[in-house]
């Protein structure tokens, strides 16, 4: 058996070819971070460490609840972090349903489900800010910093539309 790579030839030097995004300074925050997660004990630990590293957290059991919760609260909320397969409202349908009251908040996936199978059951479109459950405290704080650094990328009106509206049949 061979194998055969086939690369692009090119005069410019190795560090001008590959681009390495630059690491945050800090993995705290000061933003308001609405936490929606079905499991109460990932939820309790999830709400723990952003608020040792300084995140307001509004949590949330399930879609209706993150709803409600934020109606309840005045101030911006900057990012929802949402696992994506939960009963009575799924997470990939909260932002949709947030977006008319909350047009600059962004959004970040969670699931226990490979993001592969997220996407090819439609439930999700690439490019979206997906992480992989299990993860450590460290990559959460990462990607939450990264989501929320990020002043590119698509508006909310559009972060609204490239999710589907439908639930995952594989509830666990």
């Amino acid at each position: 058996m061979a194998f055969r790579i086939y690369l692009p030839a090119t005069d410019r030097a190795l560090d001008a070819v590959a681009s390495i995004p630059p690491t945050p300074t800090s993995l705290r925050g000061t933003e308001t971070v609405l936490l929606v997660e079905d499991d109460e004990q990932v939820r309790a630990m999830g709400a723990a460490l952003l608020r040792r590293n300084g995140y307001t957290v509004l949590d949330a059991k399930d879609g209706p609840d993150a709803l409600l919760r934020s109606a309840e609260h005045q101030a911006p909320i900057h990012l929802l972090l949402t696992d994506v397969v939960m009963p009575r409202m799924s997470g990939s349908e909260v932002p949709g349903r947030l977006a008319p009251s909350r047009p600059e908040m962004k959004v970040l996936y969670v699931s226990g489900y490979a993001e592969g199978t997220i996407v090819h059951h439609g439930i999700l479109d690439p490019g979206i800010a997906y992480l992989e459950k299990p993860l450590t405290p460290n990559t959460l704080l990462r990607k939450l910093r990264e989501v929320l650094d990020d002043t590119g990328g698509r508006s909310p009106s559009q972060r609204a539309v490239g999710v589907r509206r439908y639930a995952c049949a594989c509830y666990r």
